[in-house]
C-alpha cells in the first residue's frame, strides 16, 4: 500500500512541476513577437509606369505573437564592428525614418498581421559610409528595447566589378 501511495505522490510532484514550468513558459512568451525582413534592392514602378531608377529597401514587420501592438518608429543604426553593438557602444551613424512610403507610423499591428514600407536604399547607404554594419529596428509600445535586424547592402565595387566584365 505504501509504494502504491509513493508511486501516485510521485506521479502528482512530477506533474505539478511540469505545469508550473508550462505557465512560466506561456507567461514569457506571452505577448507581441516581432519578425523585421529588410529586402534592399527592390526597384520600384512609378505612376506612369517606368521604373524609377533609384533602388529602394522594403522593409517588413509581421507580428507573430499573441498581442497586439504599436509600431511607432523605424530607424536604422551604423556599427564599425558586431562587437560595438553587442557592448551597446554609440552608434556611428542614426537615421530616423518618420514616413516610409507606404506605411504610415504610428500603425497598430495585431496578431498575424503584415506592415511594410519602404525606404530609399540611398540613405541606408550612406549610413555605411563610416562603419561596416548596418542595423535596421523598430520601437513598438510594448517593449522599452527596439527589435533590430542586420541588414546587408551590395557594396559599390561590387557594382563596378559588374561593369567591368560587361565590357
Amino acid at each position: 500500500m505504501a509504494a502504491g501511495t509513493s508511486a501516485i505522490a510521485i506521479v502528482g510532484a512530477i506533474t505539478g512541476v511540469a505545469s508550473f514550468g508550462w505557465q512560466v513558459f506561456k507567461y514569457l512568451k506571452e505577448g507581441p513577437i516581432l519578425r523585421i525582413k529588410v529586402s534592399p534592392g527592390m526597384q520600384v514602378v512609378g505612376p506612369d509606369a517606368e521604373l524609377e531608377e533609384e533602388p529602394w529597401a522594403l522593409v517588413s514587420i509581421a507580428n507573430a505573437g499573441s498581442l497586439p501592438t504599436t509600431i511607432t518608429h523605424l530607424f536604422s543604426h551604423s556599427y564599425q564592428g558586431r562587437l560595438d553593438r553587442l557592448l551597446r557602444r554609440k552608434s556611428v551613424t542614426t537615421t530616423l525614418f518618420p514616413h516610409p512610403d507606404p506605411g504610415r507610423l504610428p500603425s497598430k499591428l495585431a496578431p498575424g498581421e503584415l506592415w511594410t514600407g519602404m525606404v530609399k536604399e540611398e540613405h541606408l547607404r550612406e549610413s555605411l559610409e563610416h562603419a561596416d554594419h548596418l542595423y535596421v529596428g523598430v520601437y513598438h509600445v510594448f517593449s522599452d528595447r527596439p527589435k533590430v535586424v542586420r541588414v546587408s547592402l551590395e557594396r559599390k565595387a561590387r557594382e563596378t566589378d559588374s561593369a567591368k566584365s560587361q565590357t
